[in-house]
């Protein structure tokens, strides 16, 4: 049986926290769009807080290193997935954001199996980092436009989703990711050599 330290049962908690955030976000009711907010403001602290634990603590361990970025990376697919089924990112982007994410953390299984310490790059924390900013901008937008008195408000939040701002963003964003990817294989590619032998 695995024994959790309080940092890994912090990046759990990100886990579990990740669908239920999906299901509030998708839903017309405001009080869930609310709560769903509040759940991935919670989530984004939980990538700090269980970091900081381990440094605290001196609990840093393999399965930490795992599960931080693999919590990262289910509660930031699950914003993108739910702005797919809103209709604010398309299912080319959806899919290119899910394709890196599952090749690096297929990388990363792949590496713990043959005994080698995968270098996480800047580029990816990076990457997380801008990621998260861009989520809450348009979390925040979804808010105001449930939240919205009038027709006319919730036309400006509709607008200000539909803007070429939020597109042309959503390109930066998709380039950099794929190039994190590129930047993963450069730094890692003894992994994929014969130098590396199974433990």
């Amino acid at each position: 049986m695995i024994n959790l330290s309080l940092p890994n049962i912090v990046s759990l908690v990100r886990v579990l926290l990740s669908p239920f955030f999906l299901v509030f976000l998708i839903s017309d009711d405001v009080v869930f769009v609310q709560l769903a907010l509040l759940l991935f403001a919670v989530g984004a602290f939980t990538d700090y807080l269980d970091g900081f634990l381990a440094r605290k603590m001196k609990l840093t361990s393999n399965l930490g290193k795992f599960l931080d970025p693999l919590a990262d990376k289910v509660l930031i697919l699950s914003a993108f997935v739910a702005f797919y089924i809103m209709e604010i990112i398309p299912f080319w982007a959806l899919s290119i954001f899910i394709v890196r994410d599952v090749f690096t953390t297929l990388m990363r299984i792949l590496a713990d199996g043959r005994g080698y310490n995968m270098k996480t790059s800047g580029n990816a924390k990076a990457k997380t980092f801008f990621q998260m900013g861009f989520i809450i901008f348009i979390l925040l937008l979804v808010s105001g436009e449930v939240n919205a008195d009038n027709t006319d408000d919730v036309l400006l939040y509709q607008q200000a989703l539909e803007s070429n701002w939020v597109t042309y963003t959503m390109y930066i964003l998709l380039a950099y990711t794929v190039f994190t990817l590129i930047d993963y294989l450069i730094a890692n590619k003894t992994l994929f050599t014969s130098s590396v032998r199974d433990r």
